[in-house]
C-alpha cells in the first residue's frame, strides 16, 4: 500500500472527516492539518511530517496520526511508523472503521517485515541507551529497541563509566541482545555547564539528556559534544569539548534563537555526523540549527566520507539522506614517464641527445586500511642510457675517428611490492615505499669509422640480478569515485657490477693499432629518478 494507490489517500479523508468538529482552539491544529495534506499531494513528506506532528500536539486525531505514520513509512523510519500506528490504535482504534481497519493492518503487517528489535541490557543498570544516535531511554528497558533491519549503532554510557559501543546487526522480526558491562573509568574529569547570561536549558552531552543548567558531572577522559536545548527555538548549538583526567572544565554556551530543524539520517546507519566541522552524532541526528547553510560531514569506516551543504530554512524542515559508498580495497595503477640518471659510475659523464630513461609499469594493490594500501608491481622498459661522442686516435698511428661513439647503458625490469599510504580523497598524496628485485642488463661499448676507413666495434654485456628499493612521492586529482590520476617523483636504488669493454677491435685484425680503453662501469651503489604519470583504477 502506498501512497500512489487512491485506497490510502481515501482512508486519510475519511478519517479527518470521522473526528469530531474540533473547538475553537484547535483552529491552529486543523490548519497544520491541511497543510499536511497539501505537502503530501506534493511528496514532501518530511515537511508534511512535521506539520502532522505539531497538528497531533495541538489537538490529538486519527487523522493527524495515520498521516504522520504514512510519512513516516514513506520516509523509511519503519520503526516509527509502527510506534505511530500502534498510537493510532490506542488512542482511536474504536474511530476506524472495517474498511480502514484492514488497510491499517495490512500496512503495519508490511512495516513488519522491515523491523527487528535489540535488547539492551548494562551492568549497572541505570545507564542510558543511544540507538543510531536517538536516546531510548535507561537501563532496564521495559521492552526492546525498535529498529529497521541492518547495522545499527549501540551506545550504553554512565556517569563516571567507559561507554560501550557495539555494531548490531538486526533481522527482520527478530531480537537481538547486547549486555553492555560498563567499566569504571580510572582517568575522568569533571565537566561544568551553565548558560552564558544563567538561563535554565536542558543539558545535553553527546546527544543525550543528563540534567538542566547549571549542571556539573564527571565523563571520562576525551572529546565530548556539549548543547542546550530550551523551549521552542532557543538553545545552543553542539560544541565540541575536551576533558581532561583529574582536571575540571567549564563552558558557558550562549543560548540563541535556532529557528531551523535539520535532520540527517545516514547510510550506513552507524556513520559519523558533523555538523560545521563539529561531531554531533553516531548515526541519526536531528535538531535545531540557525537559519542559512551548513556543511554536513558523514563518514564511517570503510565508506567514502561525503561532505554536504545543506540549508535550512525556518519555515519547513529539513532532511538529507546520504548514502556512504564502500572503499572499493582492490586497485589497479599504470605508469609511464622519464628517469634522470645521474649516476651510474660510468667511466664517462657526458651525454649525446638526452640521458632520460623511459620507466613504466603495473601495480596491484589491496588496502589494508582505508589508506594503507599492501601492493606488488612489475617494472619494465627502464632504459637509462650514457653516451658520447669524442675523436679518438688509435696508438701508435695517425689514424683517427673524430665522431666515435662510446656509451654505457642500463636496462632494468623487475618485480617487487610497495606500501603506500594516501592522504585526501579528491586530490589524493601517495606517500610509497618500493622493495623487490630487478634484472640488470649493463651494455657498454664503442663504435667509429677510422680515417684509414677500418670500422672499429667493441662492446661488452652482463646480465645480473640486484636488489631495487626506494621511496616514492605522487600528487594527483580523483576524476570520478574510481578514476584517479598522479605524477611522481621517485627515487630508486640498486647495485651495479663490473662491465669494461675490451679495447681489442672486434670483427677484424688491426694489430697494429692500438686502441685506448673503452667505456666502464664499475661496481657500486647507482641510483636513478623516475618521473612518472600514472592512471588509478579503483575495481572492487
Amino acid at each position: 500500500m502506498t501512497l500512489a494507490r487512491l485506497s490510502l489517500p481515501a482512508m486519510v479523508l475519511a478519517l479527518a472527516c470521522v473526528a469530531a468538529a474540533p473547538p475553537p482552539a484547535a483552529d491552529e491544529a486543523r490548519r497544520h492539518f491541511e497543510i499536511g495534506l497539501d505537502l503530501v499531494q506534493r511528496r514532501a513528506f518530511d515537511s508534511a511530517l512535521a506539520e502532522f506532528l505539531r497538528s497531533r500536539e495541538l489537538y490529538p486525531t486519527a487523522a493527524a496520526l495515520l498521516n504522520a505514520a504514512v510519512c513516516l513509512r514513506e520516509l523509511a523510519r519503519a520503526e516509527e511508523a509502527l510506534d505511530m500506528y500502534e498510537e493510532l490504535n490506542a488512542r482511536f482504534g474504536t474511530q476506524v472503521s472495517p474498511a480502514d481497519r484492514r488497510g491499517i493492518d495490512t500496512d503495519v503487517a508490511a512495516l513488519a517485515d522491515r523491523v527487528g528489535a535489540i535488547d539492551v541490557s548494562s551492568d549497572p543498570p541505570g545507564a542510558r541507551v543511544v540507538v543510531d544516535g536517538r536516546d531510548r531511554g535507561a537501563t532496564p528497558l521495559a521492552k526492546g529497541v525498535r529498529v529497521t533491519v541492518g547495522r545499527h549503532a549501540v551506545r550504553v554510557v554512565a556517569e563516571g563509566r567507559a561507554p560501550f559501543e557495539a555494531d548490531v546487526d538486526v533481522e527482520a522480526r527478530k531480537r537481538s541482545a547486547v549486555t553492555a558491562k560498563l567499566e569504571s573509568v580510572a582517568r575522568i574529569g569533571t565537566l561544568v555547564v551553565s548558560e552564558e547570561q544563567g538561563r535554565v536549558f536542558e543539558v545535553l552531552v553527546d546527544g543525550e539528556v543528563v540534567g538542566t543548567t547549571p549542571w556539573r558531572g564527571t565523563l571520562s577522559e576525551g572529546e565530548h559534544s556539549v548543547a542546550l536545548r530550551g523551549e521552542e527555538d532557543v538553545g545552543a548549538r553542539p560544541r565540541t569539548v575536551r576533558v581532561a583526567a583529574g582536571a575540571s572544565v567549564e563552558v558557558r554556551p550562549a543560548a540563541e534563537v535556532l529557528p531551523g530543524e535539520l535532520r540527517v539520517e545516514p547510510s550506513p546507519k552507524e556513520a559519523r555526523v558533523a555538523i560545521d566541522g563539529r561531531e554531533v552524532s553516531r548515526g541519526a541526528w536531528s535538531g535545531k540549527v540557525p537559519s542559512g547553510d551548513h556543511l554536513v560531514d558523514v563518514s564511517a569506516p570503510w565508506y567514502e566520507p561525503q561532505r554536504l551543504r545543506v540549508t535550512v530554512s525556518s519555515r519547513a524542515p529539513a532532511a538529507i539522506r546520504p548514502t556512504l559508498e564502500r572503499v572499493r580495497r582492490l586497485y589497479g595503477e599504470g605508469f609511464a614517464g622519464i628517469a634522470l640518471w645521474p649516476h651510474t659510475r660510468a667511466s664517462f659523464d657526458e651525454c649525446v641527445g638526452t640521458c632520460l630513461g623511459n620507466p613504466g609499469g603495473v601495480r596491484v594493490g589491496y588496502l589494508l586500511a582505508p589508506r594503507l594500501g599492501l601492493e606488488a608491481f612489475a617494472l619494465f622498459g627502464m632504459f637509462l642510457p650514457r653516451e658520447r661522442i669524442r675523436t679518438v686516435t688509435a696508438g701508435g698511428t695517425a689514424d683517427a675517428s673524430s665522431d666515435y661513439d662510446e656509451y654505457a647503458n642500463a636496462g632494468l625490469a623487475g618485480v617487487g611490492a610497495s606500501v603506500a599510504y594516501r592522504f585526501f580523497e579528491r586530490t589524493p598524496l601517495t606517500v610509497r615505499l618500493w622493495a623487490g628485485l630487478t634484472s640488470c642488463v649493463e651494455t657498454t661499448g664503442g663504435d667509429g669509422f677510422f680515417s684509414d676507413g677500418a670500422h672499429h666495434v667493441h662492446t661488452a654485456q652482463r646480465t645480473y640480478y640486484t636488489p631495487l628499493v626506494g621511496p616514492e612521492i605522487r600528487y594527483g586529482y580523483r576524476f570520478a569515485r574510481s578514476v584517479a590520476m598522479d605524477v611522481g617523483l621517485g627515487a630508486l636504488f640498486y647495485f651495479a657490477r663490473d662491465v669494461t669493454t675490451s679495447p681489442a677491435p672486434d670483427g677484424e685484425p688491426y694489430s697494429r693499432l692500438t686502441m685506448p680503453p673503452g667505456p666502464s662501469v664499475s661496481q657500486g651503489l647507482a641510483w636513478a629518478f623516475p618521473l612518472t604519470l600514472a592512471i588509478h583504477l579503483d575495481a572492487l
